[in-house]
């Protein structure tokens, strides 16, 4: 990467250190960013929440209309339709299929529904595959990811690590990495090690340019192989919460037990029917943003001082190498001066405050990011990295 003249820094004006929001140890809170800030929730533009900058499909509204008079019954606990749906658009059996209230729900009770000994979790990782083995009681081992392979896994090195009983969590592309594992690698893996269960997190995967290409979905997955969707990050219904499992016959029934009665709301079956069928929507959706992602990353490379690791999903991690900045100041006052919200890492294991995650947004939202990074990158480094003069 092309470095930056050695001038030396301004001095830099650091205002105190806003306390970050609570407790999840998620992006997208934004009511707690705006009490902090003193603005409205609307008035927080967030890129710590990665959802499509397309927003909803345009059924959305109409579906939405439509299952209003049903509410006064309970919903399907079985979630026919949508199942049914998921079968058809993914060639899969019905009975290996489990809605869920979003992805966080299954993953949380996944643990409880395989009878395993030990929890791996590849680091960094999306910080609720911890939370969920300790809450299941499990003891737990990390197996770390590195930068200086753009946090690809090592397949040899990790196969020598487990053993029969284990529980291995696995993102596809993983959060908050971006990475895609090597799909034929992975299935290997999963192969050569019948009595250990891997939970694969799909969450990000519809982003990626074929998805069916490079998912581990398929009508004859291994039966210790369970696969994990989101569909609240791709259709951008967060609000609705809507997530769904494949896995054999027998987990996938073990998994049902362990959810609460009429886990799915009304609404969100009735949408998530619906939307598996705008297939004009899911290309739209994959062409935009791989395009908005790769104008983003090169806008942001091009600071300097920051690194930003490749990404298949719909957001990218970068790592700031600055004297004067890090991750949390850096959050800090794009908050206090541009009321923009970014994830910062340093509480992901194997990343520190020097890492952050970005959203992919729409390109007048990314552009205001980019006036709003070189407002505190410039002064920071003193020399604007595009034509070499000082910046003012």
């Amino acid at each position: 990467m092309q470095q930056l003249r050695q001038d030396k820094p301004k001095p830099l004006k650091v205002p105190r250190l806003l306390r970050q929001p609570a407790a999840t140890g998620h992006g997208g809170n934004r009511a707690e960013l705006a009490a902090m800030t003193g603005r409205r929730p609307e008035e927080i533009l967030d890129f710590s929440a990665s959802i499509n900058p397309l927003g909803p499909p345009a059924c959305l509204r109409m579906v939405i209309n439509r299952q209003l008079g049903e509410l006064v019954h309970y919903p399907d606990p079985a979630g026919r339709e949508l199942v049914q749906a998921l079968a058809e658009k993914h060639g899969l059996a019905p009975d290996g299929i489990v809605p869920g209230n979003g992805a966080s729900e299954l993953l949380f009770a996944l643990p409880r529904a395989l009878d395993c000994l030990r929890a791996v979790v590849l680091c960094p990782a999306y910080i609720d595959y911890e939370t969920a083995a300790r809450r299941a009681g499990l003891p737990l081992d990390f197996f770390p990811l590195v930068p200086e392979n753009d946090f690809r896994p090592e397949w040899q090195p990790l196969a020598a690590e487990l053993r029969a009983g284990d529980l291995v969590f696995l993102g596809h592309p993983n959060n908050p990495t971006g990475t895609l594992l090597d799909r034929r690698e992975l299935l290997k893996l999963v192969t050569a090690r019948p009595r250990t269960f891997f939970v694969v997190d799909e969450s990000f995967i519809e982003f990626c340019e074929d998805p069916a290409a490079v998912s581990l979905l398929t009508a004859d997955m291994p039966a210790n192989l369970v696969v994990v969707r989101s569909m609240t990050k791709f259709y951008a219904i967060p609000g609705l919460r809507l997530g769904f499992a494949v896995a054999a016959p027998a987990t996938a029934a073990a998994l049902r037990s362990q959810l609460p009665p009429w886990s799915v709301n009304t609404l969100a079956l009735g949408v998530g029917t619906a939307v598996l069928g705008d297939r004009e929507y899911d290309g739209r959706s994959r062409a935009a943003v791989r395009a908005l992602r790769e104008s983003f990353a090169a806008a942001l490379a091009d600071f300097g001082h920051v690194r930003v690791f490749p990404s298949a999903a719909n957001f990218l991690l970068l790592r700031i190498d600055h004297p004067d900045l890090d991750g949390r100041v850096l959050a800090n006052r794009l908050l206090v001066e541009a009321g923009i919200a970014i994830r910062v890492c340093d509480n992901y294991r194997g990343l520190d405050k020097k890492y952050f995650r970005v959203a992919v947004r729409t390109a007048a939202e990314n552009n205001i990011f980019c006036r709003a990074m070189a407002a505190i990158i410039l002064p920071a480094t003193g020399r604007c990295r595009r034509c070499g003069s000082p910046s003012t």
